[in-house]
């Protein structure tokens, strides 16, 4: 593992830009109106009950996915509807359910509960009688902010899909050339073998009538011999390390 491999682990994820706890950055959004109206005592103690429950099922809902991840992020936006009671900016925590939700696979599941939660808020909005001012650029940031998400997946879809094709090509390469070594190195130690064994049979007959021919055959032999071994290694050297 590199120096910078072990920093990167290191480094908090509360802090990485692609982590989703760092968005937590704008819950206290969620005070504004507090600041214009001044809440009573019940609507304090339930907002921030409320906000304590949310982040624990947030905090639970990040790590899954599927019917899990539809039922926290459900949750959170039922939530949100009971926090408007506190005067608070509701519609905050309703862009989180979004958020969560636009991670689902398939991505047309997603776009289609996207679709229902901010239906949903905007209905809610509407049979609370409020004014569109507390829900209609909730409602709109939750389109924005789940289909932005959508994307992002979609996006990290395609290179994961584009980064495992490569690396299957990488080891279809690496195989290619494997093969080609070991056609090469067969070629190789067929040739010089039978180079091998014709000098040596040469050098059986040479030897009872011509001792020094029969000895410079026999040196051939093992100079082919050298040779071959000195091949041999070099393609199993390149056997072990062909890539791409």
């Amino acid at each position: 593992m590199t120096k910078q491999e072990r920093q990167e682990r290191a480094w908090p994820k509360w802090f990485s830009i692609d982590g989703p706890y760092i968005w937590l950055a704008y819950l206290p959004f969620f005070f504004i109106p507090w600041f214009f109206s001044t809440p009573t005592t019940p609507q304090i103690v339930g907002g921030l009950v409320g906000l304590t429950v949310f982040l624990g099922l947030y905090f639970a809902a990040v790590p899954t996915a599927g019917a899990r991840l539809i039922g926290y992020a459900a949750a959170i936006l039922v939530l949100s509807f009971a926090l408007a009671f506190t005067h608070g900016n509701w519609t905050v925590i309703a862009i989180y359910a979004a958020a969560l939700i636009a991670q689902l696979r398939p991505m047309r599941r997603a776009s289609i509960l996207l679709g229902a939660f901010a239906i949903t808020t905007l209905a809610a909005g509407l049979a609370l009688q409020q004014s569109p001012f507390y829900w209609a650029f909730g409602v709109f940031f939750m389109v924005m902010v789940g289909a932005a998400n959508i994307s992002r997946a979609a996006l990290e879809d395609k290179n994961r899909a584009l980064a495992n094709a490569q690396e299957e090509v990488k080891q279809m390469a690496a195989t290619a050339e494997r093969e080609r070594i070991g056609r090469d190195l067969h070629d190789l130690l067929g040739r010089t073998l039978t180079l091998i064994a014709i000098k040596a049979d040469l050098a059986v007959k040479l030897s009872p009538r011509d001792p020094a021919r029969a000895e410079t055959e026999m040196r051939e032999v093992a100079a082919a011999a050298r040779d071959a071994l000195a091949e041999v290694r070099a393609a199993v050297a390149g056997m072990t390390g062909a890539t791409l």
